[in-house]
């Protein structure tokens, strides 16, 4: 299913309509700031996760790329809302709600762009597939959003999966993920800020994935240049040691997500001690538990890295551990609307 209606310089238009040119400043420098927000359902109807902070995040990264936005943080919003509103009556209530700000104008000769300037914004949704889809290296199955990454045999492929209800944020026990550390290296903050989500900095995850697929892993762990843990896939990391969670500090190059927020929120609401702490390979090896977040699949627990099995394997197979079962379980609870406490964290698709 392809998203209709697009929201583009404060007018709502149709897909077909909202072209750029081929020769655009972004497109030829990559430099195109973009946020993702969460649409799921539950038994209420669709809703949107988290969308302010969400924007403010998209502002943030606009304004370390020196991207003039045109306007306020409550129009976006309000915007955000009504695309998504637009796509649940066309028939597709879960998938992401996507913010884009790019220079729409022709690149010049020497492809440097201006140092600060107005751009373009863009939001639309791009809808999960139809199908279940497993985590699965060995998987070829496709989704409607996410980063389009080459595969093993280097067609093109999504790196998102598709969830329904609780589900969204909740793997069952089968849907686990196997990791290995990458060759390739996290972006240095002194090279591409790591606050700043930009087109152009998500090819390291897709070399990084690419990678890690054609080794036989699900997903990948970059070190940053230190060899220090830094992120998965556009992903934050979490471990667990001694009923203790541990995930790397933004010094260490971890972008600031909402996600990560979340997942340090629910884990201070079930007195689980949190720290942050620069990590070593060796230190996810030695963790009793192992988990990815990010904006699309939630919290993906992780069996094994590089091989080495993460906590003690149970007879019936790798499953998630005590602490990440809980943080998954809280997660599924606040998606559908049963955490009160949590209930501003949902904007209801009305």
């Amino acid at each position: 299913m392809e998203t209709k209606t697009i929201w583009l310089d404060g007018k709502f238009v149709a897909a077909a309509e909202a072209t750029c040119a081929i020769s655009c400043a972004s497109l030829m420098d990559g430099m195109v700031v973009l946020e993702d927000v969460p649409l799921f359902k539950n038994e209420r109807g669709g809703f949107m996760f988290r969308v302010d902070d969400h924007v403010k995040q998209f502002e943030r990264s606009a304004k370390i790329a020196q991207i003039e936005l045109l306007h306020t943080s409550s129009k976006l919003a309000k915007a955000a809302l009504k695309v998504a509103k637009a796509s649940v009556a066309d028939g597709c209530d879960e998938g992401i709600v996507r913010f884009i700000a790019y220079f729409g104008g022709a690149a010049p000769i020497d492809g440097l762009l201006p140092l600060g300037g107005q751009a373009s914004v863009a939001i639309f949704c791009m809808p999960f597939s139809g199908e279940a889809k497993s985590i699965s290296a060995g998987s070829d199955a496709c989704s409607g959003c996410g980063d389009s990454l080459p595969g093993v045999d280097g067609s093109f492929r999504d790196d998102e999966g598709s969830h329904s209800g609780e589900r969204g944020l909740s793997c069952s026990d089968s849907e686990v993920a196997t990791a290995g550390i990458s060759s390739w290296r996290a972006i240095s903050n002194n090279a591409l800020p790591p606050q700043a989500e930009l087109a152009a900095s998500r090819a390291n995850a897709a070399f990084a994935l690419r990678e890690a697929r054609q080794r036989g892993f699900d997903e990948p762990i970059l070190l940053n240049e230190a060899g220090d843990v830094c992120s998965g896939a556009r992903k934050a990391v979490f471990a667990v040691r001694d009923g203790v969670l541990s995930t790397p500090p933004l010094a260490c190059g971890v972008r600031e997500s909402v996600e990560r927020d979340t997942v340090i929120n629910f884990a201070m609401d079930l007195d689980v001690p949190i720290v942050e702490e620069r990590m070593t390979r060796a230190d996810l090896c030695i963790a009793d538990e192992l988990f990815l977040c990010d904006a699309v699949r939630g919290v993906i627990p992780v069996s094994s890295i590089d091989g080495c099995t993460i906590g003690k394997p149970g007879k019936a197979g790798p499953k998630p551990g005590p602490i990440t079962k809980a943080i998954q379980e809280r997660c599924a609870k606040m998606m559908a609307g049963k955490l009160d406490e949590y209930a501003a964290w949902i904007a209801q698709v009305e």
